[in-house]
C-alpha cells in the first residue's frame, strides 16, 4: 500500500541560533523535492548570522521572514502566522526551549510560535549539560504539557571538541518523520496545538 499522504502542504521551518542552523538549506531542499510540500523559513537575528537568508530564499523559493529583513517583525510574523500550517523549529536552543516554555515572544520564531494555531514541533540542540540540567528538563515537560512536539535528540558530533555526544538535533529524515506522525495524532486527537504523546524529546541524562 502506499504511504499516507503527508497531513499539511505548507511547513515553516523557523531557525534558532545554533551552528546547526547552518544546515537549514538541506531541510529545505528535503522539505520541498523529498516531501513535496511548500516550505518557507523564519530566522531569528542570531540565526541570520549563521546562515544566508538569501540562499534560504533561492532554495525556498520565498522571502526569509527575518528581523533584518524589508518587512517589520510586527507585519511578517502576522504573515507567517497566515502561512504556515506546520511550524518546525529547527535546531530550537536551550534558549528558545526557555522562552517558550514560559511564554516568552520576544523574537520574530518565538513570536510566530506564540501567535500561531497551527501544531509546532521542536528539534532541540543541547550539549550534554545543557540537556541534564533540572530547569531544561522541566522546560521540556512544560512544552510536551502544553502540546508541543519535541523530536528526540540524538548522538552527534561536538562542534567545540570534535567528540561524539548526546543531545544533537535530530537529521531531517527522522525529524520530518516525527512530524508527520505528530500531525496524524493531532488531526486524530482533534487538539489546538498537539496531540498524542508528544514525549519529552531529551534523555534526562
Amino acid at each position: 500500500m502506499p504511504a499516507p499522504a503527508f497531513p499539511v502542504r505548507r511547513v515553516l521551518l523557523a531557525g534558532t541560533g545554533a551552528i546547526g542552523v547552518s544546515m537549514l538549506p538541506a531541510w529545505v531542499f528535503w522539505v520541498r523535492h523529498h516531501l513535496h510540500l511548500e516550505a518557507r523559513v523564519a530566522l531569528t537575528c542570531h540565526a541570520e548570522a549563521l546562515v544566508s537568508p538569501k540562499a534560504l530564499a533561492a532554495l525556498s523559493g520565498h522571502r526569509v521572514w527575518c528581523e533584518s529583513g524589508d518587512v517589520e517583525p510586527e507585519i511578517a510574523h502576522m504573515e507567517a502566522v497566515g502561512w504556515a500550517e506546520a511550524i518546525l523549529v529547527v535546531p530550537a536552543t536551550a534558549n528558545v526551549i526557555g522562552k517558550l516554555a514560559n511564554g516568552i515572544a520576544d523574537d520574530l520564531v518565538t513570536t510566530i510560535v506564540a501567535a500561531s494555531r497551527c501544531p509546532v514541533v521542536l528539534v532541540p540542540s543541547l550539549t550534554p549539560a545543557m540537556q541534564s540540567k533540572p530547569a531544561t528538563q522541566r522546560n521540556l515537560r512544560q512544552l510536551a504539557e502544553d502540546g508541543y512536539g519535541l523530536v528526540p535528540t540524538m548522538t552527534g558530533v561536538q562542534v567545540s571538541d570534535s567528540t561524539l555526544s548526546e543531545g544533537a538535533a535530530a537529521d531531517p529524515a527522522t525529524a520530518l518523520a516525527y512530524l508527520k506522525r505528530f500531525l496524524q495524532e493531532h488531526s486524530a486527537g482533534g487538539g489546538d496545538n498537539g496531540g498524542g504523546d508528544s514525549g519529552t524529546g531529551a534523555r534526562s541524562g
